[in-house]
């Protein structure tokens, strides 16, 4: 745990001045004419979302990361900011979230260059990041040099890649038990033994399998590449950008995800999940009511995944498996 702070402070800065080019700042609200500032406000105006954050040049651990990669910054065109950080805290002998919300001015002074209004932060624009640097004290009395890095809200970094989301993020409640549950000994006696994915969208892809052991079954899938929110999603924290070589193996809840950019396949996601047999086709897991499987042979069956998108429209998934 660390003592996470961020000095920004409200007011204006009241000033006048002339640049060498001969461009006027307006010194109530920080606007300027030159070609340099404008394209530099261009970039800062939006949302930002935290993606990593350093102490004295240490990459903040994964722990305590999963609550700040909730933390963002909004940048108005009217020279106005809102950080809001979202951070984990102890109340007496228990843990709870703490979100807290500063705002405050900003001046844009040249290219790449943003002043915080009557604060000791420093704002560094990349071609695509914000650096926010804060001295700040641990919980010794000591300074420690803080470096927070966001990204846009919108960019790619963020979305995850998987183009076949079988384990759910979030838990649906339990199946419910029948009143007189089916006798799917025979339908799991067909399942037994490994199964490959019929084509995949990617020689990747195509090494998916599934293996049915009893009631309980091992996911494998394969993905070439990795992006970030696949390390977010995984409690991951590394500075950005992402090391172009990197390698690590994690365990999260039921699944075991390695990364590996050296390998031709560089996310490997392997997930072992319960199932019951509701009927002579349907094969539905446990504490998962999105997803069912389908028996549409003996010897091939269907991989269906039900999810909301961002719209909140019911999108479906649906992925055939052979027997090998």
């Amino acid at each position: 745990m660390f003592k996470y702070q961020l000095v920004l402070a409200l007011s204006f800065f009241m000033l006048a001045s002339c640049n060498n080019d001969g461009t006027t700042v307006d010194s109530t609200s920080g606007n300027e004419t030159s070609t340099e500032v404008i394209q530099t406000k261009n970039k800062l105006v939006g949302e930002w979302k935290l993606v990593s954050s350093t102490i004295d040049g240490v990459v903040v651990n994964a722990s305590d990361f999963e609550y700040l990669k909730n933390s963002s910054a909004t940048f108005n065109d009217n020279n106005t900011f809102k950080i809001n950080y979202s951070k984990k805290s102890k109340s007496g002998t228990a843990e709870v979230i703490e979100n807290s919300s500063q705002s405050g001015t900003y001046k844009v002074v040249g290219l790449n260059q943003v002043n915080f209004i009557n604060s000791t932060s420093v704002l560094n624009v990349k071609e695509d990041r914000l650096e926010i640097s804060s001295t700040t004290l641990n919980g010794s009395g000591v300074n420690q040099m803080q470096v927070d890095v966001f990204i846009r809200a919108d960019s790619k970094d963020l979305e995850a890649i998987s183009t076949e989301p079988i384990v759910p993020e979030t838990v649906d409640a339990p199946v419910s038990t029948p009143v007189a549950p089916y006798d799917g000994t025979k339908v799991i006696a067909k399942l037994q033994g490994k199964w490959q994915i019929t084509k995949g969208n990617s020689a990747c892809q195509d090494k998916n399998t599934i293996e049915f052991r009893a009631n309980n079954f091992e996911l494998i899938q394969y993905t070439e590449f990795f992006n970030r929110a696949d390390l977010v999603k995984n409690n991951i924290n590394v500075s950005y950008p992402t090391p172009k070589v990197f390698a690590a193996t994690v365990n999260n809840g039921g699944d075991k995800v390695v990364f590996d950019t050296k390998a031709s396949c560089q996310y490997i996601k392997t997930s072992n999940r319960e199932f019951v047999v509701k009927d002579e086709k349907t094969i539905v897991l446990k504490n998962a009511a999105r997803i069912k499987m389908v028996l549409l042979t003996d010897t091939k069956l269907n991989f269906i995944y039900e999810y909301t998108d961002e719209k909140s429209a019911v999108k479906t998934i649906e992925v055939t498996y052979d027997k090998m």
